[in-house]
């Protein structure tokens, strides 16, 4: 698609400028990112978009039947717990990269009780940093003392888990400058 045209002097509302807001309209919409869904998933969730790149198998990245078995992996262990893998079970290392502190997270089971979502809490305890993965229906909101990091979303059924859609599937997590 052709980029909108701007504005000259002396156009008029209606014969002019109506049509290069049509256009300028459709320009927009057309810039929303979308998968082919065959090779590339777009998916929207409350925290922004996720991309995933589809395996030749047909199933996505993010879904249970993934590959992908790297830094914070989340993999079904029993009806009731996920995986989070961790530095002791990937080749590359889970760490966090905090500003210039560096965190090592090692693997934990966590327990899911509904459909939500499997992610990191990182807090600050001077002089050191704890990562402990964590569930919940919705992630909480940012404050100053935590940072939340979604890594899957799990659906519940029938008090046993449906399926896992990994979300971080990127290795090491980078928080640029950030600090607690």
């Amino acid at each position: 698609m052709r980029p909108p045209e701007k504005f000259r002097v002396g156009e008029t509302l209606k014969s002019d400028i109506g049509p290069k807001l049509n256009h300028l309209v459709d320009f927009v919409i057309s810039l929303v990112p979308h998968g082919d869904r065959s090779t590339i998933l777009v998916k929207e969730t409350p925290f922004g978009r996720f991309f995933s790149l589809l395996h030749r198998g047909g199933a996505s990245a993010g879904s249970s039947s993934s590959s992908y078995s790297g830094p914070f992996a989340v993999k079904k262990k029993t009806d009731t717990t996920v995986t989070v893998l961790g530095a002791t079970t990937t080749e590359i290392p889970a760490y966090i990269i905090l500003g210039l502190d560096r965190i090592e997270y090692t693997e934990a089971d966590v327990t899911i009780t509904a459909t939500g979502w499997v992610y990191l809490t990182i807090t600050y305890s001077s002089p050191n940093y704890a990562v402990v993965g964590a569930f919940a229906a919705a992630i909480p909101a940012q404050d100053n003392t935590h940072i939340y990091h979604p890594l899957a979303y799990v659906t519940f059924a029938e008090s046993k888990i449906t399926s896992v859609t990994q979300i971080w599937s990127n290795g090491i997590i980078h928080f640029t400058g950030r600090a607690l």
